[in-house]
């Protein structure tokens, strides 16, 4: 997809996206957020580390939990930053040839990438945790925990520009939905903050915004290093520490910078 649409080399393009409607504009957000969760979906991430020559199980977890040291061997975690780093370069690319517009005010050019992108992005987030902890109440336990999940998701996130602020406005709306309903309905207490919505409803609402191809490009912001931009914040963790092959002095200071 990127060396189709950004590098414009791709000799077969029938099965591309021709951004002619929001459908197609939520394929490719879906496209870039599963590789921005790459780690979330690889049931590796939760997992202690098997390169690594420590024998002490302790350790490894104080690895785990202050560096990220998992069982994702190190070359293809390179691989998921490189494609992860991909994809969103294939992202500006978008927002630089295509604009968005508010349904209400057909004219305005809104900042696609802050106000439909991010909060995209933050709602598959947050209903792959209530995914997880159904799961986890209806008693299918796995190989992760809700936390390390929520760890990961939130490491993915809070990586990009105006992530975080849009799940803290995100989680503040659903807590007021949910007291609300409370207050309306007098049923019993639900201690997990669930708003009722289907877990596995992934969809999200664009319909208020427009698309249109713009007659003039936006000047190319391009990247040059697509490894460094595809890391999340475990991501810069974990190799933040992999030339000191992670010692173990360096736990507490890894421990407070984490999520």
């Amino acid at each position: 997809m990127h060396n189709a649409y950004v590098v414009n080399d791709s000799s077969d393009r029938s099965h591309l996206l021709l951004f002619t409607n929001l459908d197609d504009a939520r394929d490719l957000f879906s496209l870039v957020t599963m590789a921005l969760f790459l780690n979330v979906f690889d049931e590796r991430t939760y997992g202690l580390s098997s390169e690594t020559h420590r024998d002490d199980a302790e350790v490894l977890e104080r690895c785990y939990d202050a560096y990220d040291l998992n069982a994702i061997p190190v070359i293809e975690r390179h691989h998921h930053c490189y494609t992860r780093g991909l994809a969103l370069d294939l992202l500006v690319w978008f927002f630089e040839n295509y604009s968005f517009c508010s349904a209400e005010f057909e004219d305005a050019d809104v900042d696609a990438y802050a106000a439909v992108f991010i909060p995209f992005a933050v709602h598959i987030g947050r209903q792959i945790l209530k995914y997880k902890r159904a799961a986890e109440g209806h008693g299918h336990t796995s190989f992760s925990s809700f936390e390390q999940v929520r760890h990961q998701v939130q490491s993915a996130l809070f990586s990009l520009k105006f992530a975080r602020d849009a799940w803290i406005e995100d989680k503040a709306d659903e807590d007021e939905r949910v007291h609300q309903e409370k207050a309306d309905d007098d049923e019993e207490d639900d201690d997990d903050g669930d708003d009722g919505s289907d877990p596995s409803d992934l969809y999200w609402d664009m319909d208020d915004y427009g698309i249109s191809r713009r007659e003039i490009p936006e000047e190319r912001q391009a990247s040059d290093n697509f490894f460094e931009d595809g890391k999340t914040n475990a991501d810069e963790r974990f190799f933040r520490r992999l030339s000191s092959q992670f010692k173990l002095e360096d736990i507490g200071k890894s421990l407070c910078s984490k999520i």
